[in-house]
């Protein structure tokens, strides 16, 4: 288990405390009772959990409903003061109990926070930095045969990188094996692509020598070799009488077919419905036990072929989810190329082309969202190969047994971004922030990019509350995104005292500033205050809304004692529940 940052502990306890009605509909005797019996056994839940907790936990509930709650809407009144606690009316704890997380139990755990004492609050904070330590050294000492005794950290930290992100994955048709593991393979992956790479900028320039892209028979030989390798992609749709394409993804597509391993592994939902399939011709059917010879042969066909992609399919989930949870004692010690590798790798989502191509394939750019497709959730069903005779009944059991939940893509997050994070991943946050956003030219965002800079800003908010000291590397990073965003608007032109602006870059604009203006009051960036200032004037502020932040309060906001931080919605999966 990781360690939890102890604001996120609280907010464990409350969801354990408080009733979920989701929870409690799974109850074998919900599902036959009418609308009104579920009604009033939600009602009796509410009851008997209100009447069994202590009087100081209803008076803090209470207190919490009338301080923070009840203000927010119009429709609801506080609880009396004078009234016992234990007379609240079911109509209003039900409401409360109901409530979306950040409206109530949010706000729950940071009042329990805040009333701790501020030497108790570091004492906490000192036990949890001593967990973190513990369990970064409980990896290292699991993970010791994968280090090399005679390199050094940083070597160990881009051995391990490497291997986790060797070749990306792509999607769940086809995943690919990183291969030979070993130092060689790692150390020589540049090499490899380099010469790759150098094999695909020849093709280009030959395909250059004619204005009319007219390719000679050797290249198109080698083109025709590459799509057969491709097999499902769409890069080379729409050949006529010349081979037109999209570079994007082709280069994508080249490196990658390049430097992957030759041998495949399954498409995870394929490989599901293959097993399946084998589940039910042979298990479950009636004449699993009267089979002919040739329908014998084909079983043990169709096992064998299970079994194959059994062990490559665990084999590469496993490797890189080994290789991730090795890697988080050694994220100190990444270069900051490495660091940024990581970074984007976690972090990026490419948009698709805004130009159709010639063959009307617009996603011609290639889509990798906080590794959505590296297998986490499917990880946490299958089991590894064991690699002998008893990987056939192991998948089959795992068939049968197999649990359908799913989870959420954040998790990789959670896993490798799970502890405090050291100075030189921060650093590489703030770089993919201020390179996502504006760089001189009101076209550079869109919502994609705006959306991959609002994850990283999540753990840049953290970074501050856990390290005030060190706030300021975030603040600089700020402070250069904030003036580049001003800038690309300041000198636009008008037009009878209105600034000539698409409404879609105005609108990309605004919310580039007010996630700027956000993280500034979330992080209490004083320093950047006289930056702040700027968005108050000329063309800046004939951009803002009319229902944006004023200056004077945003100083204020700014100036308040800091946030408890508490994202255990973005990061620990809570939402309604």
């Amino acid at each position: 288990h990781w360690p939890m940052n102890p604001v996120d502990s609280i907010s464990f306890l409350i969801r354990r405390l408080i009733p979920i009605k989701f929870l409690v509909e799974f109850d074998d005797d919900y599902y036959d009772a009418t609308e009104e019996e579920k009604e009033q056994k939600w009602n009796d839940y509410i009851t008997n959990f209100w009447l069994g907790v202590r009087e100081p936990i209803r008076q803090l509930f209470v207190a919490v409903y009338n301080d923070e709650v009840a203000p927010r809407f119009t429709d609801r009144d506080r609880i009396p003061a004078d009234a016992p606690t234990r007379d609240v009316s079911i109509d209003t704890l039900k409401w409360i109990i109901e409530l979306p997380y950040e409206y109530f139990r949010k706000k729950l755990a940071d009042r329990i926070w805040r009333d701790i004492e501020p030497s108790l609050r570091e004492e906490i904070f000192a036990i949890y930095h001593q967990q973190v330590e513990k369990f970064c050294e409980a990896i290292q000492e699991e993970y010791h045969s994968v280090y090399s005794e005679t390199s050094s950290l940083e070597h160990n930290a881009k051995l391990i990188l490497d291997i986790f992100l060797e070749v990306p994955p792509r999607n769940d048709v086809d995943l690919r094996f990183p291969g030979s593991l070993t130092p060689e393979a790692c150390d020589t992956f540049v090499d490899r692509m380099e010469e790759a790479m150098n094999r695909w900028n020849e093709l280009i320039d030959l395909a250059k020598t004619d204005d009319d892209v007219l390719w000679d028979p050797q290249t198109l030989n080698e083109l025709d070799s590459f799509h057969l390798m491709f097999g499902h992609t769409t890069v080379f749709r729409g050949r006529t009488h010349t081979l037109e394409f999209c570079v994007p993804e082709m280069v994508t597509e080249f490196l990658y077919r390049s430097l992957s391993s030759t041998q495949q592994v399954p498409g995870r939902w394929d490989f599901e419905e293959e097993v399946r399939k084998f589940f039910n011709d042979y298990i479950l059917s009636d004449n699993a036990m009267s089979l002919s010879y040739s329908d014998i042969v084909e079983r043990e066909t169709r096992g064998k072929r299970l079994v194959q992609d059994f062990r490559a399919l665990t084999s590469y989930i496993y490797t890189r989810d080994h290789a991730m949870i090795a890697l988080v004692p050694l994220l100190p010690h990444l270069s900051r190329h490495d660091c940024k590798r990581l970074v984007y790798a976690l972090f990026i989502q490419r948009d698709e082309c805004d130009i159709p191509s010639k063959w009307e394939y617009s996603n011609c750019t290639f889509s990798s969202s906080n590794f959505s497709s590296l297998g986490m959730e499917f990880m946490k069903k299958i089991p590894c190969a064991l690699g002998d005779d008893s990987d056939l009944l192991l998948l089959l059991k795992w068939h049968r047994e197999r649990d359908y939940n799913s989870r959420n893509n954040f998790e990789v997050l959670g896993y490798i971004f799970g502890v405090p994070l050291p100075d030189n991943i921060i650093s590489s946050m703030g770089e993919f922030m201020v390179e996502n956003l504006y760089q001189g030219n009101i076209t550079d965002v869109n919502t994609t990019k705006t959306n991959n800079v609002r994850m990283v800003t999540l753990f840049l908010q953290r970074f501050c509350y856990e390290r005030p000291k060190s706030a300021h590397i975030v603040w600089d990073y700020l402070r250069e995104a904030l003036e580049n965003a001003i800038a690309v608007v300041e000198d636009l032109p008008e037009i009878e005292n209105e600034v000539e602006i698409q409404p879609a870059q105005r609108s990309d604009w605004v919310d580039v500033i007010t996630l700027l203006v956000v993280s500034c009051i979330e992080v209490r960036a004083k320093r950047l205050l006289s930056h702040l200032r700027r968005l108050y004037q000329g063309a800046p502020l004939a951009l803002l809304p009319e229902n944006f932040v004023g200056f004077r309060t945003l100083v204020e906001r700014v100036k308040q004692e800091p946030l408890i931080l508490n994202d255990t919605l973005e990061f620990h999966q809570l939402h309604e529940f």
